[in-house]
């Protein structure tokens, strides 16, 4: 199965349209969700299986979320449509440009997925794929 994975950062008034869109999108029932607090930071994962999830990086410090969707390539092109439709609404809101950010990270050496996976072992900590 070939995989893309795209890693944005976003304000928080956009997480309920990733998280309703993209789960609608990866067949992720709603109330399929787990959470684990840590010292500063929450993580929060929608998973259908090990290869197709999302997953949520919020700071107590911050308003900006890291989502990390990790999908079946035939999902692509929807989740760069999402993408890039809240793009336009940050675009149009703040009038920053994130388009170009909109990019499959997938195979790349330095990912914020591996990052917390050497932080938190999140591959073992909610039974996902994260090389």
């Amino acid at each position: 199965m070939a995989i893309c994975q795209y890693e944005f950062q976003f304000e928080d008034e956009f997480m309920k349209t990733i998280e309703n869109e993209i789960s609608k999108l990866l067949h992720i029932p709603m109330n399929d969700m787990i959470k684990k607090d840590f010292k500063n930071e929450t993580l929060i994962i929608r998973k259908a299986t090990k290869n197709n999830y999302i997953l949520f990086l919020a700071h107590e410090a911050s308003l900006l979320y890291l989502v990390i969707i990790r999908c079946n390539t035939i999902y692509e092109n929807e989740i760069q449509k999402i993408l890039f439709n809240i793009c336009d609404e940050i675009e149009e809101e703040y009038n920053e440009d994130h388009k170009k950010e909109v990019v499959n990270v997938f195979g790349n050496e330095r990912t914020f997925l591996k990052d917390l996976e050497k932080m938190y072992n999140i591959s073992a900590l909610f039974d996902i794929e994260v090389s």
